[in-house]
């Protein structure tokens, strides 16, 4: 009876692995992908939904959905297969690989002869969305969010759950790992959402860009009267085309959510770890600031301020999270010995080896001593 218990518990979780999974690619599917927030106005347009349009949630349309599900494929497909795995086991090639992939989709797709020009809008633009904003949106929630969620979850558990697959650890863990699941996603939101670049438009005006949005706020009046019923902030996504440099600038951001990580297991240092958060903050700013100073035009002011929002949240991370670092030696006087090596016999002495090891620099002065006393 108790044999016939187990499949059906497991079963029981596979059910609930795959309904759970279901339901998140749903929530990433009406994720806004351009969005107005503002008083009065409020709205956005994602793979699934455009809401505050005509009424307040409208379904795009199959082809918006199809089109999404295909660029997201390589990306869902790689969350599936990281959950299945040992959960340490590398997977960086195969990240890699989805990501590149779900890019090469989206920069290729044949957009005009799917879908023509003439369409109706509310049919032509969210499948417009889909094509040029969908691999920011499938990278981010199907390759960035698992791969720190499972870094952060490897290094607060034991050695003897360390070869299990994720779904099973997250499925016997449960609430033990609760705290690391939430700070890795503050982390990811910081590395994803938060904004790295301050790029003034006007004199009393700038925009924001983060890896996943590039946020554009509008007051009638000066900053300090932004809260005004005239102010509103447009949110749109990264940019296929654009997504490559964002991610080539941010990769020193990247390292540094690797490090912070890996600071608690005592691998990272303290001084690395802050010299790599200034730099991941300054650089990309000096980078773009130079780029505008040698080719844009006379007039312009192309000086860009970083936004350290990203190295707070990771210091926040280290100070909140209880973790303990897991040794795999008990002993530092531990052998070390390889496997094919035999165990060394242990050194005994004869009753008439003992001898006391005495330092030089104690040997040296008592000669001066008694030198001296004679």
């Amino acid at each position: 009876m108790i044999d016939n218990d187990v499949p059906m518990t497991e079963f029981a979780l596979q059910i609930k692995r795959n309904v759970t999974f279901i339901i998140k690619i749903l929530v990433v599917l009406s994720f806004p992908l351009v969005a107005l927030v503002g008083i009065p106005y409020f709205g956005w347009i994602s793979v699934l939904l455009v809401v505050g349009d005509v009424s307040v949630f409208q379904f795009t349309s199959f082809v918006s959905v199809f089109v999404g599900l295909i660029i997201m494929f390589p990306c869902i497909v790689f969350e599936l297969y990281l959950k299945s795995r040992p959960i340490t086991r590398s997977v960086r090639f195969l990240a890699i690989i989805a990501s590149v992939t779900c890019w090469v989709l989206s920069v290729s797709f044949p957009f005009s002869i799917i879908i023509p020009r003439d369409v109706y809008i509310p049919y032509y633009i969210p499948s417009y969305y889909t094509i040029n904003y969908g691999p920011v949106l499938a990278i981010t929630f199907f390759v960035v969010l698992p791969l720190i969620t499972r870094e952060s979850i490897l290094h607060s558990i034991p050695n003897e759950l360390r070869s299990k697959n994720y779904s099973l650890i997250k499925s016997l863990a449960g609430k033990k790992i609760r705290r690391e699941k939430v700070l890795s996603g503050l982390l990811w939101f910081g590395l994803m959402f938060c904004p790295f670049l301050m790029i003034p438009i006007y004199p009393n005006q700038f925009q924001y860009m983060s890896i996943f949005y590039i946020y554009s706020p509008y007051s009638l009046y000066s900053i300090i009267e932004v809260l005004t019923p005239y102010f509103s902030m447009e949110l749109t996504a990264m940019i296929a085309v654009g997504l490559p440099i964002v991610l080539l600038l941010s990769a020193i951001r990247f390292v540094f959510i690797r490090d912070v990580l890996r600071f608690k297991i005592t691998r990272i240092a303290k001084s690395r770890l802050v010299s790599v958060a200034i730099l991941g903050e300054i650089l990309p700013a000096a980078v773009i600031t130079l780029i505008g100073l040698i080719f844009f035009q006379q007039g312009y002011w192309p000086l860009v301020f970083p936004s350290p929002i990203l190295p707070i949240l990771g210091f926040a991370y280290i100070r909140l999270n209880r973790a303990i670092p897991i040794k795999d030696e008990i002993w530092d006087d531990q052998e070390n010995r390889m496997w094919f090596e035999k165990e060394r016999e242990p050194f005994i002495t004869q009753p008439g080896d003992e001898s006391i090891k005495v330092p030089i620099a104690y040997l040296l002065v008592s000669q001066v001593r008694r030198l001296l006393k004679q």
